[in-house]
């Protein structure tokens, strides 16, 4: 603790709500909009350099990668290269994305201690045989490209997948997947074991 939250999504405003000021003390939201990636990364790197937050969230790798791709098209001059602060291996917007979110998790990985926590939204994709018929449903992150979004996971060691349920009597089940259990990519190194 303290706790710092970088704040893509808007979604963490409804937690906050209704809590006293002694229960969001120590909790500090930076908010960014899709079109503030140069302000997202200078804070991104501000922060993770500060050594009085011990855990640090992004919300959420999806609208970080809407903010990059938003970002890609704005700063394309005349002949379609980019100008921005986002070193381009690829050409087109979607190998900027990924470039982007490389940038980002390069960093997370390589110059941050303490408590990291990115969260994602995930996506159905089917599996289908040769006539079409679906035979099974993973999930992958949801990124504007699909390759970036293989290679994420790899970069965090506690990867936990949350889904909400029609629970058999009514109402909702809440599940936590720590292991990878064929359709969803959750893991942990801890010995806990949530399905």
């Amino acid at each position: 603790f303290p706790v710092t939250i970088l704040l893509l999504d808007d979604k963490v405003e409804v937690l906050m709500k209704n809590r006293s000021p002694k229960e969001l003390e120590g909790i500090f939201v930076e908010k960014f909009g899709p079109k503030d990636f140069e302000k997202f990364r200078t804070a991104l790197i501000a922060v993770f350099k500060d050594p009085k937050f011990k855990t640090r969230v992004i919300d959420s790798l999806t609208s970080m990668s809407r903010m990059i791709l938003n970002y890609s098209v704005s700063k394309k001059d005349s002949d379609g290269k980019s100008r921005g602060v986002i070193e381009q291996v690829a050409l087109d917007d979607y190998g900027v994305e990924s470039d982007g979110l490389l940038e980002m998790l390069d960093y997370l990985r390589d110059h941050v201690t303490g408590i990291r926590v990115l969260t994602a939204h995930e996506t159905p994709v089917d599996i289908k045989d040769i006539s079409g018929k679906v035979i099974s449903t993973t999930w992958q992150l949801l990124t504007g490209g699909s390759k970036i979004a293989r290679r994420i996971p790899g970069f965090f060691k506690e990867i936990y997948q949350f889904d909400v349920k029609k629970a058999l009597a009514g109402g909702s089940k809440y599940t936590i997947t720590t292991k990878n259990d064929g359709e969803h990519f959750a893991n942990t190194i801890l010995p806990i074991q949530v399905s």
